[in-house]
């Protein structure tokens, strides 16, 4: 399909800065002639040295200020009001082909039909976590409410997710239009994976000669990462003496505050297990996460739930051993044999998977679920969102 251009309004409630800024990137290389505001609760600085040149105009939520300590426990009743008043505000100044919301939260209930004024048509792209870990009875309800004014879900109704939006939340099957989130590091591993080896990149990290095992990918809890600590503790004869943990933990958890406490009681804990470990903490570039992908021996991945996430998929690409929760599937990834990953039925059986994938030769993974993996890259998948958008304003 022939490209042309679009306005579109990008709002995206506390989700990964990092996957905001890819999305538009390669939105913006998809297609030049697109016009792309965003709308987030992060400060401009967090996106304006990745986002040069991509962005038309930046909308920051606005909070109400100048607290009185008497009605400071109404903060959020007046930051909700001032919140409605700038989305009112800019259906009144702006309008745009497309408004795309990302990571939907419940307390946009109020908001949609501004967002029904200010654009003709309404995207929504739940990420998982935002659906799932929802368990408050009235914000899943109100959150329902959300997802039901949108013109379109970028979710397949076939999957576990789909499902859960179609018969838990009420979304017409009429909604659904299936749309893959990409990655940039699968690009990358695309172009620089025969350039390295496993050993090379341990090298470069700073952990040649160790047997590197990741435990997760964030600093949510979700991750159980103190499930995986406990288990590699258990077993930690049977696993070889000169291992490491690495924690991939840049992003998570509420706030940066809360996400410090967490990092730490997990160092405290490896520390008292006698289990060498590195934390990520900071934000890593492409090249890095690269880097840390390759020089995985294994990688653990027991979160209680999850929409379909890329990492895992990039560390199979690098030919790690995978340990996977059983409760979480990947249909269009399992339906060759044999498996791709080594699988956890319970996590009290964590310790004895591990071990039982340490011991054994790698998985030959299936031809069909690398080269499903290798087209995960936002090169490919991009260009259908594109296209997608391009449809919504045609018609």
């Amino acid at each position: 399909m022939e490209s042309k251009g679009y306005k579109i309004l990008i709002a995206c409630f506390f989700g990964t800065p990092g996957h905001v800024i890819r999305f538009i990137r390669n939105l913006k290389q998809a297609n030049p002639a697109v016009s792309i505001s965003l709308f987030s609760e992060r400060d401009e600085a967090v996106f304006s040295s990745d986002l040069a040149g991509c962005l038309e105009e930046y909308f920051q939520r606005k909070k109400h200020s100048g607290w009185p300590k008497r009605v400071w426990r109404f903060r959020g009743f007046f930051n909700q009001r001032a919140f409605f008043r700038q989305i009112k505000d800019i259906a009144k100044s702006r309008h745009y082909d497309i408004v795309n919301i990302h990571f939907p939260q419940y307390f946009l209930c109020g908001t949609m039909r501004y967002f029904r004024k200010m654009a003709d048509t309404i995207v929504v792209s739940p990420w998982g976590s935002d659906v799932l870990r929802v368990n408050d009875s009235g914000k899943k309800r109100k959150l329902a409410r959300v997802l039901r004014r949108a013109d379109y879900i970028t979710v397949a109704s076939t999957g576990l997710f789909g499902k859960v939006l179609h018969q838990e939340m009420g979304i017409e099957e009429s909604k659904f239009h299936p749309l893959a989130w990409g990655s940039e590091t699968i690009d990358y591993i695309n172009n620089h994976q025969s350039e390295l080896s496993r050993e090379d990149a341990k090298e470069r990290l700073g952990l040649g000669g160790r047997y590197l095992i990741t435990c997760g990918y964030n600093a949510f809890a979700e991750q159980r990462h103190e499930t995986i600590i406990k288990a590699i503790k258990s077993k930690r004869n049977e696993l070889p003496a000169n291992l490491t943990l690495l924690f991939p933990v840049s992003y998570g958890n509420v706030t940066v505050s809360r996400r410090q406490d967490y990092v730490e009681q997990l160092r405290i804990m490896c520390q008292e297990s006698d289990l060498p470990s590195v934390f990520y903490t900071e934000y890593l570039s492409v090249p890095d996460v690269f880097l840390l992908r390759c020089a995985t021996d294994m990688f653990i991945h027991i979160q209680s739930t999850d929409g379909g996430n890329s990492s895992l998929q990039e560390y199979v690409l690098c030919g790690a051993k995978v340990v996977h929760g059983a409760w979480i599937h990947y249909s269009r990834l399992e339906q060759y044999a044999p498996l791709f990953y080594y699988p956890v039925k319970e996590p009290e059986e964590l310790g004895d998977v591990i071990v039982k994938a340490y011991e054994s030769a790698p998985i030959q993974t299936p031809n069909q679920v690398m080269d499903y993996i290798r087209n995960r890259g936002w090169k490919a998948k991009m260009q259908a969102w594109n296209d997608f958008f391009m449809t919504c304003i045609n018609d």
